[in-house]
């Protein structure tokens, strides 16, 4: 199964997309307005050479379908949202945690991804609520890579799908994802002309190894012993050499093992 990791972005990123008139759907970060001492909390995924993360977003009455005995029921997880549903095991009570966005998903560069510590969540009781949330995403991950790889294509590649056919309502919704990606990059570049960091060594939407990855690395991982340095004469040295064979037949030289991996 997938390592899965919760995360926080953060607040420049997001305030950074927001500005921009055709990503103002993209989640409010509610910088001012917190009532935890969480961020903006969600799970990430790698697409490509993107970090896609999908935000948390907490249960609306629109989760929930009236039912004619007055008592809510809860709606099943579809493409665009994915409902965290647990079950209480004293009373047996099913319950909505919250809810994953799938339309509201973005890319986020390494630089601005935080791994969240549920341990360190000094509200308890919101503490409880995540660790819920996360024993559900963990129990459910392949759905909800699937239902990310569907909303992706069908967000991207609307044009061609829905040619001849409408196109779901919650797609008009739904970030435009391409746009995004195109931002995403923008915005690095922007951090590297600010901070006059060289090409070589900036952040970049395509890294060998992400932060995701490096997570998701096992711990007891050798690194590769690095190459020896190359003989001190030259080609050119050894081709003035007097071709005479020599009496003198050296020991053959012990290789040195490399570590593996």
């Amino acid at each position: 199964m997938e390592k899965v990791k919760i995360f926080s972005v953060s607040d420049r990123y997001i305030a950074y997309l927001r500005q921009d008139a055709r990503l103002k759907i993209v989640f409010d970060n509610k910088e001012n307005v917190r009532s935890h001492t969480r961020k903006y909390l969600g799970v990430v995924f790698r697409h490509d050479e993107y970090n896609y993360f999908i935000p948390f977003s907490s249960p609306k009455n629109s989760d929930y379908i009236l039912q004619p005995d007055g008592t809510n029921q809860i709606r099943k997880s579809i493409v665009p949202i994915v409902r965290m549903i647990t079950t209480d095991t004293a009373s047996g009570k099913v319950e909505l945690k919250g809810t994953l966005k799938l339309s509201n998903m973005i890319p986020v560069p390494d630089s601005e991804l935080t791994p969240y510590s549920i341990n360190d969540e000094k509200d308890l009781n919101y503490r409880m609520i995540v660790e819920k949330e996360y024993d559900f995403i963990k129990s459910n991950i392949s759905t909800i890579l699937k239902y990310a790889q569907v909303i992706y294509n069908q967000k991207t590649k609307a044009a061609t799908l829905y040619a001849t056919q409408p196109a779901p309502n919650y797609i008009k919704n739904t970030v435009d994802f391409q746009y995004a990606e195109v931002r995403c990059r923008a915005f690095l570049a922007e951090q590297l002309k600010a901070n006059k960091q060289s090409p070589e060594n900036a952040d970049t939407p395509i890294q060998k190894e992400s932060l995701i990855e490096q997570l998701h690395r096992p711990n007891n991982a050798q690194q590769r012993r690095p190459q020896q340095p190359a003989e001190k004469e030259s080609v050119l040295a050894r081709l003035k050499q007097p071709t005479t064979p020599s009496t003198h037949t050296p020991k053959p030289k012990k290789r040195s093992k490399d570590f593996e991996r």
